[in-house]
């Protein structure tokens, strides 16, 4: 089964917060996190993969591998995570590109400067 986890762009900080760390944004249910909708932050979903450093990959990070570099968003319309450039409509399944060891980069709050390629 899928780990459920957020983390949250503070808008107003300019931060990202561990939203498991932070009971301000979260309701607790024993054990069952719940971001609470506010506009001062942007929620990101934990995709259930880990880049080749083992770090989470969140919905909004920037990931490279192989030369390219893409965000990773959610697509409603095919249920999944996928990479977009920005620049045109496609789209790439997160799960095709696991085999080649992608890496966390940053993310486009964090890092708002996108794509060389």
């Amino acid at each position: 089964m899928k780990e459920v986890e957020f983390r949250a762009w503070n808008k107003i900080t300019k931060t990202m917060i561990d939203l498991k760390a932070c009971t301000q944004f979260v309701t607790d249910l024993g054990g069952l996190y719940l971001p609470i909708n506010d506009d001062k932050v942007i929620l990101v979903e934990y995709t259930g993969f880990k880049d080749k450093n083992g770090k989470k990959i969140f919905e909004s990070d920037k990931l490279t591998w192989n030369g390219w570099v893409r965000i990773v968003c959610w697509d409603n319309e095919k249920a999944g995570f996928y990479l977009t450039n920005n620049i045109n409509n496609y789209k790439l399944a997160l799960w095709e590109i696991m085999d080649d060891k992608p890496e966390i980069i940053g993310n486009i709050y964090e890092h708002g400067h996108f794509l060389d390629k």
